[in-house]
């Protein structure tokens, strides 16, 4: 399987099948569609989708997919895969399921292979990028960093080296920004305290 091209047919499958249920929504309300429908628009837009559903459990298979060939890829890899995340809207977001689902499973596994989802999740919020709205972001790094803490790793230094592994160009400038303060003395010791009292 070619991955690449999997994501890109995906990506543009998802992006087909979302125009055909906004250019429904115009067709039966006369206006296209705001940013959250409500009221009697609102069940229109649900039902609209539920008509023509997006196939999520293919899209969340290809972000997994996708963080294994981060975490095993070659630099050339890493450069395409933060290109297409940049501008993939859909499997950007469906990052999130294998993202958190690494996250619990920190907490269920031994020590020899809690390290491993800790990476796998931070490689899942990595991925994205800084492109999506950046208290979600925030909101799965402290998780991240709280189920880590309690498991008896300390996740700075992998962070750190997350941030080290991004090339010096302005595309990575938003995923820094959020990782950045996760290095600070003060961040990671109010959360190793909270992981305590949890």
């Amino acid at each position: 399987m070619n991955l690449f091209a999997v994501l890109d047919a995906t990506e543009s499958a998802e992006s087909e099948r979302e125009a055909r249920v906004r250019a429904k929504f115009e067709t039966r309300t006369g206006h296209p569609r705001g940013i959250v429908p409500l009221g009697e628009e609102g069940k229109l837009w649900v039902q609209l989708q539920a008509d023509d559903p997006p196939d999520h459990a293919e899209a969340d298979r290809l972000a997994s997919a996708a963080i294994d060939t981060w975490l095993v890829g070659n630099e050339d890899d890493r450069a395409r895969l933060r290109a297409f995340f940049a501008r993939a809207r859909y499997l950007r977001w469906r990052l999130g399921w294998p993202t958190g689902a690494a996250v619990v499973a920190i907490a269920a596994a031994g020590p020899d292979r809690a390290m491993e989802f800790v990476q796998r999740a931070l490689a899942g919020i990595v991925l994205d990028g800084g492109h999506s709205d950046w208290r979600d972001l925030i909101v799965s790094l402290d998780r991240l960093c709280l189920t880590a803490f309690r498991a008896g790793i300390n996740p700075v230094p992998l962070i750190s080296t997350a941030i080290d592994a991004l090339p010096a160009e302005p595309a990575t400038e938003p995923i820094r920004r959020v990782l950045a303060p996760y290095l600070t003395p003060d961040r990671a010791a109010a959360l190793q305290r909270a992981a305590r009292q949890i």
